[in-house]
């Protein structure tokens, strides 16, 4: 740690311009070398940079396309300085004229043919990590306003018209340590792992970024061999990479190289404005490596997102927007004292320190509503869940909710949470009431207990509620769903929605990384049916993250599979029995879902399922495949098959969709400013009352708007079957990165 008699403030103030226009260079990078304090120009290209310095130190001034400039500062400096950066010359550019004749495409098959063998030997590394967010680009000139006012007042008393920007702590997590409100951990993951250039892609707002050192690179970049310098007594080569398509998840920066062993020495990347990724403005990684021994060692990184909060019509407002900042260090290094990119030392403020602003309020208002489906009221009760407010269906017409549920301003530990709902169509109130009960262990237990007196849908029961895990905008169907299927005319199953009465008796329990269970003992009764049941899920994941919200779990899938085994038996006592007899059943599900990686190629979700049932139950209890009576597109569901159209003792199904994430659309002129995605849906059901698979395709354009799906969906068997059509255009709102 430095010693704090010898630390001294040192204050740069400075402009970047472009040494042939005269015009302000933005986002330019400015840091002392070797440390964790730096900054970036304003758009009017301005920067101050204040580090607590020990001695003197480099201060590097940098952008991609530009000769970067190096200043020795002395510790305790105060000073101002103007700096012209010039383009880099095009000279370097004549390597690609001839086939075979660029020295950077040699260099970087050497790199790529020891990547292996360097990216083991990462593995076995760990450092410290942390992470930090805050709401940036709220101008000063703001603080006059009744809106920041309690800022103005509680978090940076001396701000002044002359700065032109800074942030807002909303969250901090390090190896051990945690500030913040729980609903931002969703949005900024608190565990996340440092960046590995050396595999194909680098994952960051749920895209991935195709990396400079994957064997299909030379598609996608242009390499050039910039300049050979000695480091540490070492011979190290400079390449210089750039995008070929803007629009690609791509990277533009510089790889220092190692001449003897082909491994990193360091990397500066980042992320093309044009990138079709939706909300990212900005994605800046550094990475410096260390000899270490017999390999290079990852000895600091530090990660910049910058993501909007606001959709902008123009840029020539300023909102307020997410700026993530993660970094890792080996822990042998010395950790100086934080200074935050992008502001000054008088923003460095700790989280708990200060009252909660009224933009954050907000802010955590919105998120938990996103998240969790619930209305934060600013009390200990709070409205929700969403979807029980309004609903639209033939049965009740319009069905008018008020949902409640206690938070942890009342208890941490236990929570209340009921509705009451009346149908104007069917002229009858609805209701549910459970309590949940937090135990008090290290890992996650939840009991609960609950009534309820409702409509259910026969294609919705625990089990495959587990589809929708992460869906807080979904109840058996989405609202979209809910809302548009009374203008769709089709046969009406009786078996689609039953009356149910029943008390029950969950537990969910977080056992150990990667294995959940999810247990359930029923009593209730169904159109003169009264049954038992008793069963439990297993579910399995690997290196998944986990969030949770209150009594709400999230969970931030990886590429790898999740598996779902669930198994009930139970009793049903059926009124025509004599003499109070009963049936008993059995029931046996497995379930794999996966986000698959495609790299450049997009994205593929999927999602097989299959089943058993023994003994005898009636309809309404057995599987049934899920339909869709409406003009939405529901990806749990099949799109032109009816609800309670087919059920099934035995069966399987199939549903996958391919994100092509703009591959195709990124290649064509003034489309690709668009931002669209290819879509591409395939779905199969097998068994019982389909002795022919039932097979569903589509396609269609994602992100319309960045709002908006659009399908094209048809029907390739059983096609003499006239009760529904054999092809539909389906909408959907869906929002992506």
């Amino acid at each position: 740690m430095l010693s704090q008699t010898a630390v001294r403030l040192t204050t740069i103030v400075g402009e970047v311009t472009d040494a042939r226009t005269g015009e302000p260079i933005e986002g330019v990078s400015v840091y002392f070398r070797g440390t964790d304090y730096g900054t970036a120009t304003t758009p009017e290209g301005v920067f101050l940079l204040r580090a607590p310095l020990e001695k003197k130190a480099v201060m590097v001034v940098s952008a991609v396309g530009y000769k970067p400039q190096r200043f020795t500062v002395e510790a305790g400096r105060q000073a101002g300085i103007d700096v012209q950066l010039t383009e880099e010359t095009a000279t370097l550019e004549e390597v690609f004229v001839l086939p075979g004749s660029n020295p950077a495409l040699a260099l970087m098959d050497s790199v790529r043919a020891h990547r292996e063998e360097h990216r083991t030997a990462l593995t076995s590394q760990s450092g410290e990590g942390q992470v930090q967010a805050y709401l940036s680009d709220i101008r000063a000139k703001h603080l006059r306003k009744k809106l920041w006012k309690s800022m103005q007042s509680s978090l940076v008393p001396d701000i002044t018209e002359s700065d032109t920007t800074w942030l807002l702590p909303v969250y901090s997590s390090s190896n051990d340590t945690k500030t913040g409100t729980d609903v931002w951990k969703v949005f900024v993951d608190e565990t996340r792992q440092r960046t590995d250039f050396y595999r194909p892609t680098v994952t960051y707002c749920g895209t991935s970024f195709l990396s400079p050192l994957a064997v299909s690179g030379f598609r996608y970049y242009s390499f050039v061999l910039a300049d050979s310098v000695c480091e540490d007594g070492r011979k190290t080569y400079e390449v210089r990479f750039k995008t070929k398509n803007p629009y690609y998840a791509t990277f533009n920066g510089r790889l220092m190289v190692d001449s003897a062993t082909y491994a990193l020495r360091s990397v500066e990347a980042s992320v093309p404005q044009e990138t079709n990724v939706n909300y990212l403005r900005d994605l800046r990684i550094v990475q410096d490596y260390v000899l270490d021994e017999s390999y290079y060692a990852l000895r600091d990184e530090q990660v910049t997102e910058i993501l909007d909060v606001a959709v902008r019509a123009d840029t020539t407002h300023t909102f307020p927007t997410l700026l993530i900042r993660s970094s890792y260090r080996l822990p042998d290094r010395p950790t100086p004292t934080s200074v935050t990119p992008y502001t000054d030392d008088r923003t460095d403020v700790a989280t708990d320190s200060v009252p909660t602003p009224p933009l954050l309020r907000v802010g955590n208002w919105l998120a938990q509503i996103v998240l969790t489906g619930v209305i934060p009221t600013g009390t200990a009760v709070d409205f929700g869940k969403v979807t029980e407010i309004l609903r639209i269906n033939d049965r009740e017409k319009v069905r008018v909710g008020l949902p409640l549920r206690t938070n942890a301003r009342m208890s941490e530990s236990v929570c209340l949470e009921a509705y009451a709902a009346y149908g104007f169509g069917d002229r009858k109130w609805k209701g549910a009431g459970t309590v949940y009960y937090k135990l008090p262990t290290e890992r996650r237990h939840i009991l609960s207990a609950g009534y309820k007196d409702d409509y259910i849908a026969t294609d919705a029961d625990c089990f495959t509620r587990l589809k929708m895990e992460n869906s807080a905008w979904y109840q058996d169907r989405s609202l979209t769903s809910h809302w548009t299927e009374p203008f769709y005319r089709g046969p009406v199953y009786a078996s689609a929605d039953v009356r149910r009465r029943e008390i029950r008796l969950t537990t969910e329990n977080d056992w150990r990384d990667g294995v959940e269970t999810y247990g359930h003992l029923s009593f209730g009764s169904e159109e003169g049916v009264r049954y038992s049941q008793a069963g439990v899920t297993v579910r399995l994941s690997w290196g998944e993250r986990k969030a949770d919200l209150f009594f709400q779990r999230v969970h931030v899938y990886n590429s790898l599979p999740v598996v779902y085994l669930n198994g009930e038996i139970g009793s049903i006592h059926p009124s025509s029995l004599p003499n109070g007899g009963y049936d008993m059943y059995g029931k046996l599900r497995l379930m794999v879902r996966q986000r698959a990686d495609l790299g450049m190629g997009g994205r593929l979700d999927w999602l097989a399922e299959t089943g058993c049932l023994f003994g005898n139950v009636p309809a309404t209890m057995g599987f049934a495949f899920a339909g869709n009576d409406s003009y939405a597109f529901d990806p749990y569901s099949f799109t032109l098959m009816h609800r309670g159209q087919f059920t099934a003792r035995r069966y399987v199904s199939l549903q996958a969709e391919w994100n092509g994430k703009g591959c195709l659309f990124n290649r064509i002129p003034w489309v690709q400013r668009l931002r669209l995605r290819e879509l591409a849906v395939g779905k199969v059901a097998w068994g019982g009352d389909l002795s022919v698979p039932y097979v569903e395709l589509g396609a269609g354009i994602g992100n319309i708007l960045r709002i908006a799906d659009l399908y094209a969906v048809f029907r390739v068997t059983r096609l003499d079957d006239t009760s529904s059509p054999w092809w539909g255009i389906r909408f959907r709102f869906h929002v992506e990165g």
